[in-house]
């Protein structure tokens, strides 16, 4: 949606869902890359109570790289008290 140097909005629509069970969601995004690092996402609207996410890339050697995705995710329809989650507020 724009960018600003490092830093973009980003608006992403999907499904999801678990056999025939489907939901679709949108969420938008303040992403922040951080070239040959990382880059991370945090939720700032959408269908999730809670949205954290993060790419980060790590030298191996010479020619190997490992890349480490981490995620938070709460969609907004959870409502079970085990799904809160300490990286997001509340």
């Amino acid at each position: 949606m724009s960018r600003t140097g490092a830093e973009a909005i980003v608006e992403q629509k999907g499904s999801a869902g678990l056999g025939p069970f489907r939901q679709s969601f949108t969420v938008l995004l303040a992403v922040r890359e951080e070239p040959n690092q990382s880059i991370t996402a945090s939720g700032i609207g959408g269908d999730f109570r809670c949205f954290e996410s993060s790419y980060k890339i790590v030298p191996l050697g010479s020619q190997r790289t490992r890349i480490v995705y981490q995620a938070t995710l709460v969609p907004e329809m959870a409502s079970l008290p085990s799904l809160d989650s300490p990286h997001c507020a509340p």
